[in-house]
């Protein structure tokens, strides 16, 4: 029997980042001079388009590619504090001893 290829998107749905996502954000908060978040507004910031983050910060577009640079520097170095999401090792073992082919998806690279 063909087994489907199963995708997966690492940032919330493999891994738990939000609390590492929140501590880098305001990490980012003081070198770029913008406001610190909550876990909640940050949640809430989650959902909006770039265009409106760059407006709601004061960020201009000149400091993004550094600050994306910066941001991802940051997880690179804080990934040993990112957990699994609850139960998602054992679903994953699952589906590999069923003979699904799985990849993951990510931003953080």
């Amino acid at each position: 029997m063909k087994k489907t290829l199963l995708i997966f998107d690492f940032a919330g749905t493999i891994a738990d980042t939000l609390d590492v996502a929140v501590a880098i954000v305001n990490e980012m908060s003081v070198e770029f001079s913008f406001q610190s978040v909550t876990r909640e507004e940050f949640v809430y910031y989650r959902g909006k388009s770039i265009p409106e983050l760059m407006r709601i910060s004061g960020l201009s577009w000149i400091q993004l590619p550094a600050l994306v640079k910066r941001t991802r520097d940051h997880f690179k170095k804080r990934i040993a504090d990112v957990v699994p999401v609850n139960g998602m090792p054992e679903i994953l073992s699952t589906l590999s001893k069923r003979g699904y082919r799985m990849g993951i998806l990510t931003s953080y690279t």
